[in-house]
């Protein structure tokens, strides 16, 4: 019997270990045919409620904000506010996820966003990434929207003064 719980114990301990040792698993783009990024992009694109371009002009902990500037899927608008995906857990600690995206400020990025208002948020597997090497996912945004419309660019208007 003692043979059974300590074999037990030990079990509980390596799933304990493995859950809080585990990353966020995403596949990408390279070593897969045509047929197959066609049809990771068109998931990824399916799945977000928002596809946008945009620099990160403010970054905290909880939220990051955009200047938006071009708007594949979702409404057009000039500045985008959403969660990091960080939560507070009231006890003063924020907890984080392997699969939670971590922006840098100042850089800009193409982002695939799930959600609404401020529960909208992003993940590493979810097809955003910074802009600068993310050509492949913006041809294909800019086939996708040159069949059914342009997509929205997003133009600061200037008084007339």
């Amino acid at each position: 019997m003692r043979k059974v719980s300590i074999s037990f114990v030990a079990i509980i301990f390596l799933l304990l270990s493995f859950e809080t040792a585990s990353a966020c698993l995403c596949f990408g783009l390279e070593k897969r045919t045509p047929k197959e990024v066609r049809i990771q992009l068109n998931g990824e694109l399916k799945k977000a409620s928002l596809v946008f371009s945009g620099e990160v002009t403010q970054l905290d902990e909880f939220k990051v904000t955009f200047r938006v500037e071009k708007v594949w899927k979702g409404e057009t608008v000039e500045e985008i506010i959403m969660s990091t995906g960080a939560i507070d857990n009231g006890e003063g600690k924020v907890i984080r996820t392997s699969c939670d995206y971590d922006f840098k400020l100042g850089e800009k990025y193409l982002v695939y966003a799930t959600g609404s208002g401020e529960k909208m948020q992003t993940y590493q597997c979810s097809g955003t990434g910074q802009l600068k090497i993310s050509d492949e996912r913006i041809k294909f945004l800019q086939e996708i929207t040159r069949k059914k419309k342009k997509p929205h660019i997003v133009v600061k208007r200037r008084d007339k003064g």
